[in-house]
């Protein structure tokens, strides 16, 4: 292996401790998400409440993009880190995975979980009580 190449390689433990501070934030920013839903739905100005629901869809769509940030950080975090396993080798995580041969209740989680469509349903929905949130609030 070039001495270059050495520099890249992080051991499994310095791994997984960015791993679950990435993970911890992207939880953060959904419950983020969904506070500022809840917010959105009770008043606490002095303001119409189908215009305070709508200001939240604001919040939502920029949880939203943060989290899709944070998500694909993870997924190249987990498809490009070369994490040094010890005796098994130099690998990434998921080629870790993919060598154990698990069943598919045992992967990785960031792949079993449906991060993306709900991202994109969350960016959605915000965007559409951001943009229509005031009519939508006086229809129900």
């Amino acid at each position: 292996m070039l001495e270059y190449e050495k520099k890249f390689i992080v051991q499994e433990p310095e791994f997984m401790d960015k791993y679950c501070r990435l993970v911890r934030k992207i939880w953060l920013v959904g419950s983020m998400t969904i506070v500022s839903f809840v917010f959105g739905l009770f008043n606490f100005t002095t303001e119409d409440n189908a215009i305070w629901f709508q200001r939240s869809g604001s919040l939502i769509v920029a949880f939203s993009l943060f989290s899709e940030y944070l998500y694909f950080e993870l997924k190249r975090m987990v498809t490009e880190t070369l994490i040094d396993y010890g005796e098994t080798g130099v690998m990434t995580r998921l080629e870790n995975f993919k060598r154990k041969n698990l069943p598919k209740e045992y992967s990785d989680p960031t792949f079993r979980i449906l991060h993306e469509p709900l991202i994109i349903f969350t960016g959605l929905a915000g965007t559409i009580i951001w943009g229509y949130g005031d009519l939508i609030y006086r229809l129900f």
